[in-house]
């Protein structure tokens, strides 16, 4: 991988949205899928992180409290994600997507690495339109094509929302593809993972040999700082949620929306 140093442009900082009692952050967003079941949970029946929700959030989950927040590096997804901001910001409900940005251990730009070619036309398209849930990372060239995206430092955003200040309950889901073993252990020396209220991680041992090993110790860690610090309330959870995950429901969206971008555009190599 290949990271350029840069500062991202300010507006990518959670500040707009801090006054929120309770926060769901979605690093690794992909189609949206979890934050509607978020606000639109009846769409959404026997869902995990419904569950989750509802037992964190309270039943009825009060919207006009709760703040979402997605990251997603995978402009295939962009128009999608555009489409559900915009949607719920006119139903009042605080949502922000940052497309084509993935989180990080720091501010800067990293190339994404497809994992399947995502060109209109290609046989991977089902009926001529894209899957709503595609993948890609910043760790594994498999030779569909790459593209360079913004990254934020996950220290400096969750520090913005002012946990325990402004927030009083915070989610987060991190399924950010291996960039996970270069995050988390930034956000346990942060001292901000103790602040969270429930952690969802999944993980993934490749590309690298090592990657089971460093998994494992990771875990290990946190299991540790929870059983050392007692005032450490945070809940992990080793899993995600990926139901509905071909989401195509309608709702208060109409019309689901996709990027149909240029074939040549959308897998340039920015190697060569």
């Amino acid at each position: 991988m290949y990271i350029r140093r840069a500062r991202v442009p300010s507006e990518t900082s959670g500040s707009q949205l801090t006054a929120c009692l309770y926060v769901y952050v979605d690093f690794g967003v992909n189609n949206g899928v979890n934050v509607r079941k978020l606000f639109e949970p009846a769409l959404y029946k026997n869902s995990w992180f419904v569950n989750q929700f509802r037992e964190s959030f309270g039943q009825t989950m009060p919207t006009s409290s709760i703040c979402a927040f997605g990251f997603e590096p995978n402009r295939v997804h962009t128009a999608r994600l555009q489409q559900i901001q915009k949607a719920y910001m006119e139903q009042g409900w605080r949502v922000r997507f940052y497309t084509e940005t993935a989180i990080g251990y720091s501010d800067g730009h990293a190339i994404l690495y497809r994992d399947v070619d995502e060109r209109p036309g290609d046989p991977f398209y089902k009926n001529d339109r894209p899957p709503l849930a595609t993948s890609a990372s910043t760790m594994h060239d498999h030779g569909h094509g790459s593209t360079r995206v913004s990254t934020v430092d996950i220290v400096p955003f969750l520090q913005s929302l002012r946990i325990g200040k402004n927030a009083q309950i915070v989610l987060v889901k991190m399924d950010v593809e291996g960039e996970e073993h270069f995050v988390l252990p930034k956000l346990l020396m942060s001292g901000l993972f103790c602040e969270l209220t429930k952690l969802f991680v999944e993980w993934h041992a490749w590309p690298m040999s090592d990657r089971r090993w460093h998994m494992a110790r990771l875990k290990q860690v946190m299991e540790d700082m929870l059983r050392a610090h007692p005032d450490c309330k945070v809940r992990v959870y080793h899993r995600d949620d990926e139901s509905y995950a071909d989401d195509r429901n309608s709702s208060v969206l109409g019309e689901f929306a996709y990027n149909r971008l240029p074939g040549d555009d959308l897998v340039q190599d920015i190697r060569s």
